[in-house]
């Protein structure tokens, strides 16, 4: 529910506003409502100190790259096709997890990327004169997303959600 309301939302302020204004408000929000809860809730605070800076730095530049051409995408082309081939993001996690977190690629998992790429084809129809061309910038935020997931994964190692959701609002409102 929250991405289809963003995807209107962002879909009606694109009439007055540009992607990097709307993702601003964006993030100045969530900031806003994240500085509230530490204010109200003092055991948060600890969660901030200053840990894998580089890593939020790193995984927030990738995420915002992937936010912005999703964002982009949400103005130029039916909300069904961006949703659709949003649902990339899995198939890309698969794959790149793989060399950048040292999982195994299991049956299950070659069966789903697979059974992905054929959606993917089945939407996009290459070749075909409906092929929209802006729907590569789709496919490229979601493998932009699953690389920010990755990074993700790997902070929650030692850093709390709290915190990675906190750095991120921090560093994409400039």
């Amino acid at each position: 529910i929250s991405f289809s309301v963003s995807a209107v939302a962002i879909r009606a302020l694109a009439a007055k506003l540009n992607v990097f204004e709307i993702l601003s408000i964006r993030s100045g929000a969530g900031l806003l409502v994240l500085l509230s809860l530490l204010a109200l809730r003092a055991e948060l605070r600890p969660e901030l100190r200053l840990r894998r800076m580089g890593m939020h730095a790193l995984r927030n530049s990738v995420h915002f790259i992937g936010q912005y051409s999703w964002a982009l995408a949400v103005t130029l082309l039916p909300f069904a096709t961006v949703f659709a081939l949003e649902f990339t993001t899995p198939a890309w996690v698969a794959l790149l997890a793989v060399p950048l977190l040292a999982e195994r690629m299991t049956l299950p998992r070659i069966g789903s990327v697979v059974l992905g790429f054929l959606g993917v084809l089945v939407i996009v129809r290459p070749g075909l004169s409906s092929f929209q061309p802006m729907a590569v910038l789709v496919l490229f935020a979601a493998f932009v997303f699953a690389l920010s997931l990755i990074a993700t994964k790997s902070l929650t190692r030692d850093v709390s959600t709290f915190a990675i959701i906190f750095w991120m609002n921090a560093m994409q409102l400039p």
